[in-house]
């Protein structure tokens, strides 16, 4: 049976004949309060992702799974857009399945840094995802309070607009 002055000992670490002795320390806890937005450091941000096609239910969750984990966080999600299936700009390939065609949606929310991070961590690792992108629109009240949630897509473009 070990001594109590064993467990206080600190660990010893080989390391190619030589001998260094250090405490091991635990690793760092995150708290799931250091994922909540305060209003001053909230930004804007956009997800722009493409799921493979074929059920709107699976679009439906992983959207639904991305604004739930916004809002958990203390975030706001501004809305929804679903831009519905059409063909990629190119082939792509991604987990061992090709895709010419991806359904496509938006999300505009408001949270902060790590926030953001964890959504991309949970998308990427999410098989049913094609393609995503978060874009972040802005941090200041004065760029971002007037943005939609809404994203209209049109594929009609006016001469006027490209002069």
């Amino acid at each position: 049976m070990p001594s109590p002055a064993d467990k206080e000992r600190p660990f010893v670490v080989r390391n190619a004949g030589r001998e260094s002795s250090r405490k091991s320390h635990p690793p760092p806890v995150v708290s799931e309060a250091s994922f909540h937005t305060s209003p001053v450091d909230a930004m804007l941000y956009e997800l722009i992702a493409v799921v493979r096609p074929g059920s709107l239910n699976e679009v439906r969750e992983i959207a639904r799974n991305a604004g739930i984990q916004v809002l958990r966080s203390g975030g706001v999600v501004r809305g929804y857009t679903n831009w519905g299936t059409f063909r990629l700009p190119k082939p792509t390939t991604k987990h061992q399945a090709r895709y010419t065609d991806g359904h496509h949606f938006i999300m505009r929310f408001d949270a902060s840094g790590p926030v953001q991070s964890a959504v991309r961590r949970t998308l990427g690792l999410d098989p049913r995802m094609i393609r995503f992108s978060v874009v972040k629109l802005g941090d200041k009240l004065e760029d971002i309070k007037d943005v939609e949630g809404k994203v209209e897509w049109t594929n009609v473009r006016k001469i006027a607009d490209s002069i």
